[in-house]
């Protein structure tokens, strides 16, 4: 489980096709992303979640943890974050908003799918 929070990723891109399209390529190039769990909420829209343990919870469940055995109950906190992918039918083509937090190897993939959708 990674620790540590995502950076917020907020993209927007035309691209052609229909939204239903465009969302069934991104989810196929985002599949299998470690840690994140993918929830279609429509056929146009999907949310990736990933729960982490944050940094404070490690530092803190270490040092407590060495002072009394109760102190890595601290180790057992989990944080989630969402990333909403959504395509909307715009100008011919698709509209793909990309908002919320990513880690880094999510941030990786998703910068290589988009670039591989044509532009318009």
């Amino acid at each position: 489980m990674e620790t540590g929070a995502g950076q917020q990723h907020v993209q927007t891109a035309n691209v052609p096709g229909k939204p239903e399209e465009v969302i069934q390529s991104i989810t196929t190039g985002l599949a299998g992303v470690p840690g994140y769990t993918m929830v279609p909420t429509s056929p146009t829209s999907v949310v990736f979640t990933r729960k982490f343990m944050p940094q404070w919870a490690l530092i803190t469940g270490i040092v407590a943890g060495l002072l009394t055995c109760v102190g890595f109950l601290v180790l057992l906190v989990k944080e989630e974050e969402t990333l909403n992918i959504t395509a909307v039918a715009a100008d011919g083509g698709s509209r793909l908003d990309i908002n919320g937090a990513a880690s880094p190897a999510m941030r990786t993939r998703l910068t290589g799918v988009v670039s591989t959708l044509p532009t318009k």
